[in-house]
């Protein structure tokens, strides 16, 4: 990790966008109880005018409470993607350990966040903003 930067999976320890519609519907929301993705959008937005290309991705993912068991479906927008690394996919989708890193400080250019599956699959996002929701 590059100086000054903060990886965490609880998602109280963020300050992204759609945090607290997420928080009051999922108090003790965890990154790590992101499981199952079921779905993936990209889009290549090129602007003639600054000649630069903004990809997004936006993944929809079921959340599934630690207590109950029960599911929720959450969206992850990001914006600004710089680096988007997927595990060979054969199937199913899942993710095992999420966190989220601001890695502002490493002065990556456009690139505030870093997504990142730390339990096996090569899962890894760089992008300039994060925003989440409930579908």
């Amino acid at each position: 990790m590059g100086r000054g930067t903060r990886r965490t999976h609880l998602l109280k320890d963020l300050r992204i966008a759609g945090k607290e519609t997420i928080l009051n519907e999922i108090p003790e929301f965890d990154f790590y109880d992101l499981r199952h993705v079921t779905g993936i959008n990209w889009t290549d937005e090129h602007s003639t005018e600054s000649d630069r290309t903004n990809i997004n991705v936006t993944f929809a993912a079921a959340y599934e409470h630690e207590k109950s068991r029960a599911t929720s479906p959450v969206q992850i927008r990001c914006s600004g993607v710089k680096r988007l690394k997927l595990p060979e996919l054969g199937g199913a989708f899942w993710l095992n350990e999420i966190e989220i890193e601001d890695i502002a400080a490493d002065q990556l250019e456009d690139v505030r966040y870093r997504i990142k599956d730390f339990g096996g699959t090569s899962f890894e996002v760089l992008c300039a903003a994060i925003e989440l929701a409930l579908e």
